[in-house]
């Protein structure tokens, strides 16, 4: 019998991560992106009778499983994070701000991609909420469903602005903020 416990807090943890990361509010430890997630099976027991606790939720990656507790790792570790060696393009596609994530850290970009999630307006803030989320749309560079989503890129974008629809290519501009497993955008303006 195969048993796996998933953490309750998973998209909180992301969020706040992000969020963090971009500015809004103090993250708490390293941000961690979700990854391909492989059960660890138990070993077989003497005893039947008892229940035995779950097993941990170890991350694949290339090299084999890391403790789940590495919040460091995952998301986009080990995806290309190249220097810049020319200026930026303007705009700067999505695929080209995820592989140059640290390079173009804390930089006021004008960015480009396809809407694909838009949580605006009163499905950020349903009416008589006592807690709203921020306001994001995710860009990526197609809306294929066969695309690699480690490639969408979270956009916050100011609480009045609900001008995204899924599907429109758009132009943004703000700062970005990254880490090693991370990328998201701040609108300026």
């Amino acid at each position: 019998m195969l048993s796996v416990r998933l953490p309750c807090a998973a998209f909180l943890t992301l969020a706040l991560g992000l969020a963090g990361l971009l500015g809004c509010v103090p993250a708490r430890g390293n941000v961690s992106l979700p990854t391909t997630a492989t059960p660890v099976p138990r070993a077989p027991s003497s005893q039947s009778a008892a229940p035995s606790p779950s097993p941990r939720i170890e991350q694949s990656h290339p090299t084999g499983p890391i403790p789940s507790h590495q919040s460091d790792t995952g998301g986009l570790e080990f995806y290309p994070d190249e220097p810049l060696t020319t200026p930026p393009p303007d705009p700067v596609p999505v695929r080209f701000l995820v592989e140059h994530r640290s390079a173009l850290n804390k930089s006021v970009i004008r960015l480009r991609g396809v809407v694909v999630y838009a949580l605006l307006g009163q499905a950020a803030c349903p009416p008589g909420s006592t807690a709203c989320a921020e306001p994001r749309v995710f860009l990526a560079e197609t809306t294929d469903p066969t695309r690699d989503r480690n490639y969408d890129v979270i956009v916050l974008v100011r609480p009045p602005d609900t001008g995204y629809r899924v599907g429109e290519t758009v132009q943004v501009r703000g700062t970005v903020g990254s880490s090693k497993v991370a990328v998201g955008l701040r609108v300026v303006d």
